[in-house]
């Protein structure tokens, strides 16, 4: 019965972010297209023409011009658009008028708000991607992809060389995306506390998204505090003393451990709040 159980949590909470994300990517998807698709055209026109101009034709021109506009555009769309997904996703899939069907969902309150915030990161890091491929795109003329092929054969020899290096590539990525998820549920936290009060929500969102900053701040200093003096230099000593004998490698990697623990316990206390505040003090609009 318990492994029924959570079989069928697994499968609701992939159910979850397989709508989740199939409601994103349609909005989504045009731009993941176009991005490159404009990348592509600007590279065919600066292959026909590497000075960036097409001997005084207007037309020509023009279009060369209107391509690179559109371009840049789309890249800025690109970024506001994700983030303001991320956010309205949850804001009216959990708070607004579709947040009473999705609250009647056979489902806990923390797989609604897990949907949202997996599908926010792995949204987030699609854009991230396609904003790279584009920019791959566009360096093709000028022997672009030459360059990253150096690159990627410098990596390849430098992990050869020294293992830990992809250690630490892989970590970095982790890094990245977990602080894009710690950022996206402190979005959602501040959105949960602001459907608390009975009039302007959004305003005092943004008012609990700057509370929640100056928090994390004063938090950040009184431990400072405790750990001054002797404590501090207990601790130090005591890392010290670990990391020495280590590689420079061996310690950035650890270090990049510490820091992706920082951002998973955030993420952690920010999802308590949303879950709590959704759970037992939910106010709809």
């Amino acid at each position: 019965m318990e492994i029924w159980r959570k079989e069928g949590v697994n499968f609701m909470t992939g159910k979850l972010i397989k709508y989740e994300f199939r409601s994103i990517v349609k909005l989504m998807g045009i731009i993941w297209v176009a991005l490159p698709a404009m990348a592509v055209i600007i590279s065919i026109f600066d292959w026909l023409s590497p000075e960036g101009n097409f001997d005084n034709n207007f037309i020509l021109d023009m279009l060369n011009l209107a391509t690179m506009f559109l371009y840049g555009a789309i890249f800025v769309a690109l970024i506001v658009v994700t983030m303001l997904i991320v956010i309205m996703r949850f804001y009216k899939g959990l708070l607004r008028d579709e947040g009473y069907l999705m609250h009647t969902l056979p489902v806990k309150t923390w797989q609604l708000i897990t949907a949202k915030g997996v599908v926010a990161v792995l949204v987030e890091f699609i854009s991230m991607v396609v904003a790279i491929l584009s920019i791959l795109l566009l360096a093709v003329p000028n022997g672009g992809l030459t360059y990253f092929g150096d690159f990627l054969r410098g990596v390849g020899k430098a992990i050869g060389e020294e293992p830990m290096i992809l250690l630490i590539a892989v970590e970095t990525l982790i890094l990245i995306l977990a602080a894009c998820a710690a950022s996206n549920y402190k979005v959602y936290a501040s959105l949960s506390i602001g459907q608390l009060a009975k009039k302007h929500r959004i305003v005092c969102s943004v008012a609990a998204y700057l509370g929640l900053g100056v928090i994390m701040m004063i938090v950040m200093t009184v431990v400072g505090h405790i750990l001054d003096g002797d404590v501090f230099d207990f601790i130090f000593d005591t890392v010290n003393g670990w990391f020495s004998g280590m590689e420079v490698t061996s310690i950035v990697a650890w270090v990049i451990f510490a820091a992706i623990l920082a951002q998973v316990i955030l993420v952690a206390i920010y999802h308590v709040i949303s879950e709590q505040i959704l759970r037992r003090k939910l106010n709809l609009e």
